[in-house]
Protein backbone atom coordinates (compact mmCIF):
# COMPACT_ATOMS: atom_id res chain seq x y z
CA UNK A 1 0.00 0.00 0.00
CA UNK A 2 1.63 3.42 -0.98
CA UNK A 3 1.73 5.96 2.01
CA UNK A 4 0.31 9.61 1.33
CA UNK A 5 2.98 12.26 1.28
CA UNK A 6 1.36 14.52 3.70
CA UNK A 7 0.96 18.07 2.18
CA UNK A 8 2.72 21.02 3.93
CA UNK A 9 1.03 23.10 6.39
CA UNK A 10 2.60 26.15 5.01
CA UNK A 11 1.44 25.80 1.33
CA UNK A 12 -1.87 27.14 2.47
CA UNK A 13 -0.60 30.07 4.78
CA UNK A 14 1.76 30.60 2.15
CA UNK A 15 -0.97 31.44 -0.48
CA UNK A 16 -3.27 33.66 2.00
CA UNK A 17 -0.30 35.21 2.75
CA UNK A 18 0.30 36.26 -1.20
CA UNK A 19 -2.91 36.87 -1.72
CA UNK A 20 -3.87 39.03 0.80
CA UNK A 21 -2.05 41.96 -0.69
CA UNK A 22 -2.88 41.21 -4.24
CA UNK A 23 -6.39 41.21 -3.12
CA UNK A 24 -5.93 44.79 -1.63
CA UNK A 25 -4.27 46.50 -4.76
CA UNK A 26 -6.48 44.83 -6.95
CA UNK A 27 -9.39 46.99 -4.87
CA UNK A 28 -7.41 50.12 -5.04
CA UNK A 29 -6.57 50.00 -8.46
CA UNK A 30 -10.04 48.91 -9.49
CA UNK A 31 -12.37 51.46 -7.15
CA UNK A 32 -13.17 54.35 -9.15
CA UNK A 33 -12.11 56.65 -6.18
CA UNK A 34 -8.82 55.30 -5.61
CA UNK A 35 -6.43 58.58 -5.57
CA UNK A 36 -3.30 56.58 -5.95
CA UNK A 37 -3.35 56.80 -10.07
CA UNK A 38 -5.52 59.96 -10.43
CA UNK A 39 -3.52 62.26 -12.85
CA UNK A 40 -3.21 65.35 -10.44
CA UNK A 41 -1.87 63.21 -7.87
CA UNK A 42 0.99 61.97 -10.20
CA UNK A 43 3.49 64.95 -10.08
CA UNK A 44 6.45 63.48 -11.05
CA UNK A 45 5.07 61.19 -13.60
CA UNK A 46 3.27 64.20 -15.03
CA UNK A 47 6.58 65.94 -15.76
CA UNK A 48 8.19 62.87 -17.22
CA UNK A 49 5.23 63.18 -19.37
CA UNK A 50 5.61 67.14 -20.55
CA UNK A 51 9.09 67.33 -21.09
CA UNK A 52 10.54 63.72 -21.56
CA UNK A 53 8.08 62.27 -24.09
CA UNK A 54 8.14 63.51 -27.69
CA UNK A 55 5.29 64.48 -29.30
CA UNK A 56 5.92 62.90 -32.77
CA UNK A 57 5.32 59.19 -32.72
CA UNK A 58 9.07 57.68 -34.25
CA UNK A 59 10.83 59.91 -31.86
CA UNK A 60 8.47 58.17 -28.84
CA UNK A 61 10.00 54.61 -29.85
CA UNK A 62 13.34 55.87 -29.88
CA UNK A 63 13.16 57.73 -26.30
CA UNK A 64 11.21 54.70 -24.94
CA UNK A 65 14.44 53.42 -23.54
CA UNK A 66 15.47 56.39 -21.37
CA UNK A 67 11.28 57.80 -20.67
CA UNK A 68 9.95 54.41 -19.25
CA UNK A 69 12.70 53.69 -16.73
CA UNK A 70 12.51 57.21 -14.89
CA UNK A 71 8.29 57.41 -15.62
CA UNK A 72 8.20 54.24 -13.52
CA UNK A 73 11.00 55.21 -11.17
CA UNK A 74 8.65 58.35 -10.87
CA UNK A 75 5.36 56.71 -10.48
CA UNK A 76 6.62 54.82 -7.27
CA UNK A 77 8.12 57.86 -6.17
CA UNK A 78 4.39 59.39 -6.59
CA UNK A 79 2.71 56.87 -4.91
CA UNK A 80 5.00 56.16 -1.88
CA UNK A 81 6.63 59.44 -1.17
CA UNK A 82 5.26 62.61 -2.77
CA UNK A 83 1.57 62.02 -2.71
CA UNK A 84 1.55 60.43 1.33
CA UNK A 85 3.61 63.36 2.10
CA UNK A 86 1.08 65.93 0.51
CA UNK A 87 -1.69 64.68 1.86
CA UNK A 88 -0.05 64.52 5.79
CA UNK A 89 -1.98 68.55 6.37
CA UNK A 90 -5.55 66.97 5.00
CA UNK A 91 -5.34 64.23 7.53
CA UNK A 92 -4.14 67.04 10.34
CA UNK A 93 -7.22 69.21 9.44
CA UNK A 94 -9.62 66.42 9.64
CA UNK A 95 -7.89 65.40 13.06
CA UNK A 96 -8.32 69.06 14.57
CA UNK A 97 -11.64 69.28 13.24
CA UNK A 98 -13.04 66.13 15.10
CA UNK A 99 -10.99 66.10 17.64
CA UNK A 100 -10.03 69.20 19.07
CA UNK A 101 -12.55 72.05 17.66
CA UNK A 102 -14.54 73.37 20.25
CA UNK A 103 -18.55 72.38 19.30
CA UNK A 104 -20.53 74.15 21.60
CA UNK A 105 -19.76 71.83 25.05
CA UNK A 106 -19.14 73.24 28.30
CA UNK A 107 -15.79 74.30 29.61
CA UNK A 108 -15.74 71.08 32.03
CA UNK A 109 -16.63 68.93 29.49
CA UNK A 110 -14.10 69.98 27.08
CA UNK A 111 -11.38 69.45 29.51
CA UNK A 112 -12.44 66.06 30.71
CA UNK A 113 -12.19 65.47 27.06
CA UNK A 114 -9.14 65.83 26.59
CA UNK A 115 -7.48 62.86 27.88
CA UNK A 116 -9.50 60.94 25.27
CA UNK A 117 -9.09 62.95 22.41
CA UNK A 118 -5.29 62.64 23.53
CA UNK A 119 -5.38 58.54 23.18
CA UNK A 120 -8.03 59.15 19.97
CA UNK A 121 -5.51 61.84 17.77
CA UNK A 122 -3.01 58.73 16.78
CA UNK A 123 -5.13 56.36 15.36
CA UNK A 124 -7.60 58.87 14.25
CA UNK A 125 -5.42 60.73 12.26
CA UNK A 126 -3.77 57.27 10.98
CA UNK A 127 -7.17 56.56 9.44
CA UNK A 128 -7.71 59.95 7.97
CA UNK A 129 -4.44 59.62 6.24
CA UNK A 130 -4.87 56.16 4.81
CA UNK A 131 -8.18 57.86 3.68
CA UNK A 132 -6.75 60.36 1.77
CA UNK A 133 -4.01 58.42 0.51
CA UNK A 134 -5.63 56.03 -1.12
CA UNK A 135 -9.52 57.38 -2.09
CA UNK A 136 -10.21 60.28 -3.94
CA UNK A 137 -11.64 63.24 -1.29
CA UNK A 138 -14.05 64.75 -3.99
CA UNK A 139 -15.57 67.20 -1.66
CA UNK A 140 -11.77 68.71 -1.63
CA UNK A 141 -11.08 67.96 -4.72
CA UNK A 142 -13.09 69.22 -7.35
CA UNK A 143 -12.25 73.12 -7.53
CA UNK A 144 -14.87 75.05 -9.59
CA UNK A 145 -12.98 75.37 -12.96
CA UNK A 146 -12.02 79.30 -13.57
CA UNK A 147 -14.36 79.90 -16.60
CA UNK A 148 -12.98 82.67 -18.85
CA UNK A 149 -15.28 85.64 -20.31
CA UNK A 150 -15.23 85.24 -24.35
CA UNK A 151 -13.04 87.99 -24.75
CA UNK A 152 -10.19 87.39 -22.46
CA UNK A 153 -10.08 83.57 -23.47
CA UNK A 154 -9.57 84.44 -26.73
CA UNK A 155 -6.49 86.51 -26.25
CA UNK A 156 -5.27 83.91 -23.94
CA UNK A 157 -5.63 80.99 -26.37
CA UNK A 158 -4.43 83.13 -29.12
CA UNK A 159 -1.25 84.09 -26.86
CA UNK A 160 -0.75 79.75 -26.54
CA UNK A 161 -1.47 79.25 -30.47
CA UNK A 162 1.37 82.08 -31.42
CA UNK A 163 4.00 81.32 -29.16
CA UNK A 164 3.28 77.20 -29.30
CA UNK A 165 2.79 76.49 -26.02
CA UNK A 166 0.47 73.34 -26.61
CA UNK A 167 0.56 72.79 -22.83
CA UNK A 168 -1.26 76.02 -22.32
CA UNK A 169 -3.60 75.46 -25.45
CA UNK A 170 -4.63 72.67 -23.96
CA UNK A 171 -5.32 73.88 -20.45
CA UNK A 172 -7.63 76.65 -22.11
CA UNK A 173 -9.26 74.84 -25.33
CA UNK A 174 -11.92 72.58 -23.19
CA UNK A 175 -13.08 76.28 -22.28
CA UNK A 176 -14.05 76.31 -26.29
CA UNK A 177 -17.08 74.52 -25.38
CA UNK A 178 -18.35 76.81 -23.04
CA UNK A 179 -18.15 79.74 -25.94
CA UNK A 180 -20.81 80.79 -28.69
CA UNK A 181 -19.19 78.72 -31.87
CA UNK A 182 -18.68 82.11 -33.99
CA UNK A 183 -16.44 83.16 -36.63
CA UNK A 184 -13.30 84.44 -34.76
CA UNK A 185 -13.56 81.08 -33.14
CA UNK A 186 -13.48 78.94 -36.53
CA UNK A 187 -10.52 80.92 -37.33
CA UNK A 188 -8.77 80.30 -33.79
CA UNK A 189 -9.20 76.43 -34.47
CA UNK A 190 -8.53 76.43 -37.51
CA UNK A 191 -4.83 78.38 -36.66
CA UNK A 192 -4.42 76.39 -33.81
CA UNK A 193 -4.89 72.61 -36.07
CA UNK A 194 -2.07 74.01 -38.18
CA UNK A 195 0.01 74.59 -35.58
CA UNK A 196 -0.05 71.66 -33.73
CA UNK A 197 -0.73 69.37 -36.66
CA UNK A 198 1.66 66.59 -35.84
CA UNK A 199 1.09 66.35 -32.03
CA UNK A 200 -1.59 64.47 -30.50
CA UNK A 201 -4.30 67.29 -29.65
CA UNK A 202 -5.09 68.32 -33.60
CA UNK A 203 -7.57 65.82 -33.75
CA UNK A 204 -9.32 67.12 -30.31
CA UNK A 205 -9.51 70.38 -32.38
CA UNK A 206 -10.46 69.19 -35.57
CA UNK A 207 -13.47 67.31 -33.29
CA UNK A 208 -14.47 70.74 -32.38
CA UNK A 209 -14.24 72.01 -35.76
CA UNK A 210 -16.10 69.78 -37.03
CA UNK A 211 -19.11 70.26 -34.72
CA UNK A 212 -19.76 73.55 -36.31
CA UNK A 213 -23.21 73.77 -38.68
CA UNK A 214 -22.58 72.90 -42.16
CA UNK A 215 -23.72 76.63 -42.97
CA UNK A 216 -20.67 77.70 -41.94
CA UNK A 217 -18.55 78.20 -45.28
CA UNK A 218 -14.85 78.40 -43.10
CA UNK A 219 -15.60 76.00 -41.44
CA UNK A 220 -16.82 73.66 -44.44
CA UNK A 221 -14.35 74.77 -46.40
CA UNK A 222 -11.33 73.44 -44.27
CA UNK A 223 -13.14 70.33 -43.70
CA UNK A 224 -13.50 69.67 -46.80
CA UNK A 225 -9.98 70.41 -48.07
CA UNK A 226 -8.70 68.39 -44.78
CA UNK A 227 -10.58 65.62 -45.87
CA UNK A 228 -9.48 65.49 -49.51
CA UNK A 229 -5.68 65.72 -47.99
CA UNK A 230 -5.69 63.05 -45.06
CA UNK A 231 -5.58 59.29 -45.19
CA UNK A 232 -8.28 59.51 -42.59
CA UNK A 233 -11.61 58.75 -44.54
CA UNK A 234 -13.93 58.08 -40.94
CA UNK A 235 -13.28 60.95 -38.89
CA UNK A 236 -15.00 63.56 -41.25
CA UNK A 237 -17.55 61.07 -42.33
CA UNK A 238 -20.58 62.32 -39.93
CA UNK A 239 -20.15 65.81 -40.89
CA UNK A 240 -19.91 65.10 -44.93
CA UNK A 241 -23.41 62.84 -44.05
CA UNK A 242 -25.59 65.72 -43.10
CA UNK A 243 -23.85 68.20 -45.84
CA UNK A 244 -26.45 67.98 -48.53
CA UNK A 245 -24.07 70.88 -50.64
CA UNK A 246 -22.15 70.19 -53.94
CA UNK A 247 -19.00 70.95 -52.53
CA UNK A 248 -19.43 67.97 -50.52
CA UNK A 249 -20.19 65.40 -53.06
CA UNK A 250 -17.39 66.52 -55.20
CA UNK A 251 -15.18 66.00 -52.23
CA UNK A 252 -16.07 62.67 -51.49
CA UNK A 253 -15.73 61.86 -55.42
CA UNK A 254 -12.43 63.40 -55.65
CA UNK A 255 -11.31 61.04 -52.72
CA UNK A 256 -12.56 57.87 -55.04
CA UNK A 257 -10.34 59.13 -57.49
CA UNK A 258 -7.38 59.08 -55.47
CA UNK A 259 -7.82 56.00 -53.19
CA UNK A 260 -6.79 52.72 -54.27
CA UNK A 261 -7.54 50.71 -50.76
CA UNK A 262 -10.41 48.41 -51.60
CA UNK A 263 -11.89 49.05 -48.41
CA UNK A 264 -12.04 52.41 -48.19
CA UNK A 265 -13.00 52.27 -51.88
CA UNK A 266 -16.17 50.64 -50.81
CA UNK A 267 -16.73 52.70 -48.06
CA UNK A 268 -16.83 55.77 -49.84
CA UNK A 269 -19.09 54.83 -52.49
CA UNK A 270 -21.76 54.04 -49.54
CA UNK A 271 -21.06 57.34 -48.64
CA UNK A 272 -21.57 59.02 -52.22
CA UNK A 273 -24.63 56.96 -53.06
CA UNK A 274 -25.88 57.93 -49.48
CA UNK A 275 -25.55 62.31 -50.41
CA UNK A 276 -25.91 62.37 -54.29
CA UNK A 277 -29.03 63.33 -55.84
CA UNK A 278 -30.67 60.51 -57.70
CA UNK A 279 -29.21 61.98 -61.07
CA UNK A 280 -25.89 62.20 -59.67
CA UNK A 281 -26.48 58.46 -58.38
CA UNK A 282 -27.59 57.43 -61.80
CA UNK A 283 -24.35 58.65 -63.25
CA UNK A 284 -22.48 57.24 -60.81
CA UNK A 285 -23.66 53.62 -61.03
CA UNK A 286 -23.64 53.77 -64.89
CA UNK A 287 -19.68 54.28 -64.80
CA UNK A 288 -18.85 51.61 -62.05
CA UNK A 289 -21.03 49.36 -64.46
CA UNK A 290 -19.01 50.61 -67.46
CA UNK A 291 -16.06 50.16 -65.68
CA UNK A 292 -17.04 46.34 -64.94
Amino acid sequence: MKSKIPLSPYKPRKFISLSIPILIISIFTTTSSCALFQKKNLRLTTAVEENLVPEESPWKLIAAPLYIPVGIVAGLLDVFVVHPIAVVPDAATDTIDVLWTPKGLGYYTQMGAIPFSLLATPPFFALAWSYHWLFEDRSRSQEPEMKLSYSVWKLEIQKSIDEKNKKEFRKLFPQFYNHETSNETIHLLIQARETFSSQDIAHEILDAILIYPIENETARNYILKDYERTDDIYRHTRFIQRCNLLDCRKAVLSKLQNTKDPDKLSELVRLYISIATDEEKEKFLNQLRSLK
